[in-house]
Parts: structure tokens; C-alpha cells; sequence
């Protein structure tokens, strides 16, 4: 790829989706923040894409101060340079490995202003560069700086919050429709561990819940980057998936992964994804997950590493489930 945080987007593009958003935790206070700025093109309908800037601020000492924003725009009133890549939407810009902006709504509002440096290569989570430029698999993924420090700040209403050296990931996909039945997950905080960062994720291609979930996953020890991306990664399993918890087991190249995510329900924030025919499903995505990772040589069963992330691991939970539990904010 030329640049993974290219927009693919373009205004006659038609059957669209695309994100690229922003993750950081203030562990020690036990703060996260969500930044996302999208591409919604209807099917049949390429003059009435929009565009849109949210942003989710977490507080696990405090879950009633969870806030969620969305603000949406016509996508002709997005200001793109194709080459940079930059985005300015209203007062929001996304020029990478800097961004700014603010949303406001319902009488909050929530604003930021944010540099990072990279501490890893681009992550390309497909197996094949040659598969981005292909009409299959119809969702794209990658994670232009899957672990960075970030500094700057942001505001909640009036409160300000200000740091420095925080650990954030910046994250890009796009495609025709979300993916219905599906977990994704991310963290870079973890304990005792500077640098250490993890990306997984599993989906089930049809709602038949006794369809199998395919995964991948990637892992980065200390320069190292292990990728469970192999056909025996796809369908390694187990998986289990609930609303607020994922647990699996992958394995290629070597090495088995054995994972659990979770964080209570309060921890969440809901918000309705739509597809381009319409139809919609339900993120449920938390910041302030807790991860537990172990990671073992197959043929052995030596364990060679167990990571914990308290409070400090992003969890993305996809449902068309309308008995989720968690607050809609938008």
C-alpha cells in the first residue's frame, strides 16, 4: 500500500464505509478516549454520503461520566487531500500523527488536541498486501500506528485533561458493510511492559450462531512481531463471544494465544453502525477493558510470556442484537 491511512473514499464512490480512529488510555487515572472520523456512502446513493466525527470519553472510577458523541456532516463539506492524507470536517482535523477537533451534543461537548510518535512499524493485518488492492475480503483493515505516545489533551465540557507520553493506536478500515457478529480488540498498556502492544480480532461470516469465527491476531514483544494470520490461525478456536467478554485461542507459526477480555456492562458505550443497504447493527465498545494474555510454544506447551492490562485494553463488540445492555448514546 502506498499509505495506510490513504482515504479511500472518494465522492463518486458508492457502497461505502471507512473509519480511521484514534485510541489512548490514561492508565493511571483510569481514562480512555475514542476519536473516529468516517465515510458513509448509501448503496445506489453516492450524492448523499455524509461524513462524521465522534468521540467517547471513559472514566472507570466514574461510568456515569462516560460520554458519547456523533456529529454528522455531508460529505461535500469534508475537506480531503487525497495525498497527505488529511481530513477537516467542520472543527475537527485528522492530519496524522496529529489531530484536533470537538464535537458537541445534547449539551456536552467533548474536544481535543493530540501529536503522537510511533514506537512500530504499520501493521497490515491482511496476510497479503496484494489483497488490499482485491474486491475480497470485502472489509480492510490496518493500523497505521498500532503503538504510539501521545501528547496534548482533551476536554470534557470544561474539564481539561492534560498528559504526556500516553499509549494510543491509530486504526483504518473500510468496506461495504460491518461485520455483524464480531469482536475487535486492542492494547498497548501493559503492565511492566513499555513496549508491548496486542491487536486481535474474530468474526462469524453469517449470523448462524453455529457458524465457526475466524480470527487473526498480532502480537508485539520488544521489536518482535508475531502474527497469528495463517489458515490454522483462522479457524484455531475456541471463541467465545458474549457483550461485554471475548475468549479465544489462536495459534500459528509456532506459538498458541490464549486471551480473555472483558469489563462490566457500565463500562460501555453503544452506538448504532449502519450499512450502506440501510440496515444497521450495534458497537458495543469500551475502553477500560481488561485483558489477560498467555502466550505458548505449541509443540512444547512452555509458556513464554502473560500479560495483563488492566482497565487499559479497547474492546469493540459488533451485535444485531437489540438485548445488549448497554447504553446508546447514539
Amino acid at each position: 500500500m502506498r499509505n495506510p491511512n490513504e482515504v479511500v473514499w472518494r465522492p463518486t464512490l458508492d457502497n461505502h464505509l471507512e473509519s480511521h480512529f484514534i485510541k489512548l488510555n490514561l492508565a493511571d487515572r483510569g481514562l480512555a478516549l475514542w476519536i473516529r472520523f468516517t465515510f458513509h456512502v448509501p448503496k445506489g446513493a453516492p450524492q448523499e454520503a455524509r461524513c462524521e466525527v465522534w468521540a467517547v470519553f471513559f472514566d472507570a472510577n466514574r461510568p456515569d461520566r462516560i460520554v458519547g458523541i456523533k456529529n454528522p456532516y455531508s460529505a461535500s463539506e469534508a475537506l480531503v487531500d487525497f495525498d497527505a492524507p488529511k481530513m477537516e470536517v467542520a472543527d475537527s482535523v485528522f492530519e496524522p500523527p496529529h489531530t484536533e477537533g470537538r464535537v458537541e451534543g445534547n449539551g456536552r461537548s467533548i474536544s481535543w488536541k493530540i501529536d503522537w510518535t510511533p514506537r512500530a512499524e504499520p501493521l497490515l493485518h491482511l496476510p497479503y498486501e496484494s489483497m488490499y488492492s482485491t474486491k475480497l475480503p470485502r472489509s480492510k483493515t490496518t493500523s497505521p500506528y498500532p503503538h504510539a505516545l501521545a501528547t496534548g489533551f482533551f476536554e470534557i465540557d470544561s474539564e481539561r485533561f492534560e498528559f504526556s507520553d500516553a499509549p494510543m493506536m491509530q486504526g483504518h478500515n473500510w468496506g461495504t458493510k460491518h461485520l455483524i457478529h464480531s469482536v475487535w480488540a486492542h492494547s498497548n498498556c501493559f503492565e511492566g511492559r513499555s513496549d508491548v502492544y496486542f491487536e486481535g480480532m474474530s468474526a462469524r461470516m453469517k449470523l448462524d450462531p453455529l457458524a465457526p469465527f475466524y480470527s487473526l491476531a498480532f502480537l508485539y514483544r520488544d521489536g518482535v512481531l508475531i502474527r497469528f494470520d495463517t489458515l490454522q490461525s483462522l479457524l484455531s478456536g475456541p471463541v467465545e463471544l458474549a457483550h461485554d467478554m471475548w475468549r479465544f485461542t489462536i495459534k500459528g507459526r509456532g506459538y498458541a494465544l490464549d486471551g480473555e477480555i472483558s469489563a462490566p456492562k457500565e463500562l460501555f458505550a453503544a452506538f448504532r453502525y449502519y450499512n450502506p443497504d440501510g440496515s444497521f447493527s450495534y458497537c458495543l465498545n469500551s475502553g477500560l477493558a481488561s485483558a489477560h494474555l498467555v502466550l505458548r510454544e505449541i509443540e512444547s506447551g512452555r509458556v513464554v510470556d502473560e500479560l495483563f492490562s488492566p482497565n487499559a485494553c479497547s474492546l469493540e463488540v459488533h451485535t444485531a442484537s437489540e438485548e445488549h445492555g448497554v447504553r446508546v448514546f447514539a
